[in-house]
């Protein structure tokens, strides 16, 4: 699989330009909120209710990308049709479409429209790749900034009060707040979130696997209401694993439930990537 398959496929397991902190992935909001300590059971619930739920989604953004010390700028089109389907197109920023790319529940295609040639997989092969459980659910809620679960074990079991945020963790709550002492080593993963406790929508999240020794995080800001709900702006992404990357992605426009064409016509010339 060549870089330009790469590059749709690392947006999407983003959609991460400057390090997020391992231990405080966010900056501490400006104003002052006393909070009142909460059960994971609360918090998770008023996590569900307010997340960004919709029919239809369509996006604008531009993006960063340092991967292998380049430092990639693009900007991408996404349309996604909930539970159903993923769609991107790729430009380089000079207004040629450089890739396209569909997503759904059982397949992944590729379209190279420079060179003229795709590619269509599956989400076992690129788990296998980048050794990273991808699902099209996960891909899902990381691009509206909702919650996934990494695996069944990763389900919040606690929940802390940490600079202003909540904290969920699937890790055994033994005090009030968080401190490396909660650390289980022993544990294969570990995934915090972030809330904020202005919206209880996710702040940041940090996910490590430590079996596949891969570890991501992700930090949302400057959330915008789109109809009803808060959609993030801005997100940026870390993954810290034997082939890290970061994207920083900005959207430029939202919009929602208004009913999208998802093109993706491979024309008979075109060569099949091996």
């Amino acid at each position: 699989m060549k870089w330009l398959a790469k590059i749709a496929f690392l947006f999407l397991v983003s959609c991460f330009s400057f390090l997020i902190s391992a231990c405080h992935p966010y900056k501490k909001i400006a104003k002052t909120i006393i909070l009142e300590e909460q059960t994971p059971a609360f918090l998770f619930q008023k996590l569900t209710d307010n997340e960004f739920n919709c029919d239809w989604l369509n996006g604008k953004a531009s993006a960063n990308m340092i991967w292998k010390n380049e430092n990639i700028d693009f900007n991408v089109t996404i349309r996604m049709r909930i539970d159903s389907v993923i769609w991107l197109s790729i430009s380089p920023g000079l207004g040629v479409e450089l890739m396209r790319v569909i997503i759904k529940k059982d397949s992944v295609k590729f379209m190279d429209k420079i060179q003229k040639r795709y590619w269509v997989s599956d989400f076992k092969y690129l788990n296998k790749v980048f050794n990273i459980p991808v699902t099209f659910d996960m891909l899902q809620s990381v691009i509206c900034g909702n919650y996934f679960s990494y695996m069944d074990e990763t389900k919040p079991r606690s929940a802390y009060i940490d600079n202003q945020y909540y904290l969920l963790s699937n890790l055994v709550r033994k005090r009030k707040l968080r401190s490396e002492e909660d650390i289980d080593l022993t544990k294969k993963i570990i995934q915090d979130v972030w809330l904020s406790p202005e919206n209880y929508r996710i702040a940041a999240s940090s996910t490590e696997d430590r079996k596949a020794k891969v570890k991501f995080e992700l930090r949302y800001t400057d959330f915008r209401q789109v109809e009803t709900k808060f959609f993030p702006f801005h997100c940026n992404i870390n993954l810290k694993a034997e082939k890290p990357f970061q994207i920083s992605v900005e959207y430029s426009k939202v919009s929602i439930n208004k009913p999208l064409e998802f093109p993706f016509n491979i024309p008979d010339n075109y060569e099949k990537m091996r």
